[in-house]
């Protein structure tokens, strides 16, 4: 009936019954997304002798969302952000290992093409930097600042646990640092293998892929 501050209360009261609901999540992102609250890490979770890097390719959109869970990352993970020039400015604020900023970005055909540039970039900034350490990663997690984490305590000891992936789609990723340095040469791969190749890969069975969204 138009009674948005009513809305607003049902949502907030639905949001503390069930914080862990992403369905639920999901809905309130898209009517009310001031309600959502990204939790900060406490504590690392998982093995101590794990060395974890943390690599946001990407525009830093909603960063005021993530501020406090990428402050607490950084606290416990090295961060290695590449952005865009319109967010020079954030990305001075953050308190991380290693910050690109392009000022010019490549002439994509395609839009979403920037973000696996962007990733390149960050995982030879991880190269890089290991290199000066002489000390590797064992673990390698894509972040993204607009990516809403429901229990973002489990994303590190869920990182180091698993043998595979971890993922949310292609925004959000992680794994052994070797799995993750596979990605490195995608962007490079693009244009040879999968722009305008669609129709050499079908039929796909996009379950999996779908699943991961969840």
């Amino acid at each position: 009936n138009g009674d948005i501050e009513r809305a607003r209360k049902c949502w907030e009261h639905a949001a503390a019954l069930q914080p862990h609901n992403l369905l639920l999540m999901r809905a309130i992102n898209q009517y009310a997304p001031e309600l959502l609250v990204q939790k900060r890490i406490r504590r690392r979770g998982g093995p101590w002798r794990s060395r974890i890097a943390v690599v946001v390719p990407g525009e830093l959109r909603c960063y005021g969302h993530s501020e406090e869970l990428f402050k607490s990352l950084s606290r416990h993970t090295d961060m290695f952000v590449c952005t865009s020039e319109a967010f020079a400015n954030t990305a001075e604020q953050l308190a991380v290992t290693k910050v690109k900023v392009i000022d010019q970005e490549p002439n994509h055909p395609i839009g979403a093409m920037q973000q696996w540039h962007k990733l390149a970039i960050t995982l030879s900034m991880v190269r890089a930097h290991e290199k000066r350490t002489k000390k590797r990663y064992t673990h390698i997690v894509k972040l993204r600042s607009d990516f809403h984490h429901v229990q973002p305590q489990n994303l590190l000891s869920e990182l180091v646990s698993t043998d595979g992936l971890i993922c949310s789609s292609d925004k959000v990723f992680g794994g052994h640092r070797e799995i993750m340095m596979l990605f490195e040469g995608f962007y490079e791969a693009i244009y040879g293998w999968f722009d305008q190749q669609e129709e050499r890969y079908w039929p796909i069975n996009i379950n999996t892929i779908l699943k991961s969204d969840d």
